[in-house]
């Protein structure tokens, strides 16, 4: 698949955008709507710790992330290949994080730990999808 720059900027975006999505919301199944009788009452504090720590997450490591690969896109000549944006190595990290979610998985971690990290990291890739969106429009605006 072969897309110019504003193309790549965007589906990394909506990657982010998704994956923060469906991590979000499994974080606050697993803190809100799981029917627990058990430390109930802590769930709010729980998502809105999640959310403290997706937001620094977000603002302080993860933008920085999106900023560099937004960099790297913009010097890449067109059109460009998936591997150019996603090389092999980053393919690995992402496959990694992956597994790193379903081994928390199957290593039974008490889900108010899974949705709390769940809520951070989703608020996290949500948050920081926005350097993708505001590049890729600063970038349509320059044409």
């Amino acid at each position: 698949m072969r897309l110019g720059r504003f193309g790549w900027i965007v589906v990394s975006g909506v990657i982010w955008l998704i994956i923060g999505g469906f991590l979000l919301s499994m974080g606050l199944y697993l803190l809100i709507l799981q029917p627990s009788s058990q430390r109930q009452e802590y769930a709010m504090a729980l998502v809105c710790l999640g959310l403290l720590l997706g937001f620094i997450k977000g603002c302080f490591i993860l933008s920085k992330t999106a900023q560099k690969a937004v960099k790297k896109v913009l010097l890449i000549s067109e059109p460009i290949s998936i591997l150019q944006v996603y090389p092999p190595i980053y393919l690995g990290l992402i496959v990694s994080m992956m597994l790193l979610g379903i081994g928390l998985k199957w290593l039974e971690i008490d889900s108010y730990i899974r949705g709390v990290i769940d809520v951070a990291v989703g608020f996290a890739l949500i948050n920081t999808s926005k350097v993708y969106f505001q590049s890729a429009y600063v970038l349509k605006k320059q044409r």
